[in-house]
């Protein structure tokens, strides 16, 4: 799927509903990076209409996967997830977007080291990555550590 700079543009939009957000999440699905920024209804409201609100955005984004066995590249991943606005790191995140930025999301799977492999348990992360308008290439990214999983490989993982 190949998407052009300006449609990976934030807008306005797009960052207010990242910085009013109540949680965000950051998906891989059906070759698709996007995040969703989700603001959830007030828990005691009366109002028999009020509902959550979602807002999309579309993302640059690529996975790598690691072989546990062999130290290369493994499967293909086919799906991910994680919530990006849970971790401390995630805070400041949103407070450095501009107008015209774009997102990045790399996927790692299987990111292990001998300690988590001799116990049997998988590392996953997610990392974001703001490119800035001036910088169409991408070579100077301001990078975060998203989400972290370490755990037994089931479905909690963040990469399938």
């Amino acid at each position: 799927m190949t998407e052009t700079v300006t449609e990976m543009a934030l807008t306005k939009t797009d960052i207010k509903a990242l910085r009013t957000a109540d949680s965000v999440c950051a998906y891989l699905s059906e070759d698709r990076y996007y995040l969703i920024a989700r603001k959830d209804k007030p828990w005691n409201t009366t109002d028999p209409w009020a509902e959550d609100k979602r807002h999309e955005i579309p993302c640059l984004g690529s996975y790598k996967s690691w072989d546990k066995d062999m130290g290369s590249m493994g499967p293909a991943v086919t799906s991910c997830f994680a919530t990006v606005s849970r971790s401390y790191d995630a805070c400041g995140i949103w407070e450095v977007l501009r107008e015209g930025d774009r997102i990045r999301l790399i996927f790692y799977r299987s990111n292990n080291s001998e300690n988590t492999k001799s116990i049997g348990w998988e590392r996953d992360e997610l990392h974001v990555e703001i490119l800035r308008r001036n910088d169409p290439d991408g070579r100077k990214p301001l990078r975060f550590l998203g989400e972290v999983y370490c755990g037994p490989n089931n479905s909690a993982r963040i990469c399938r």
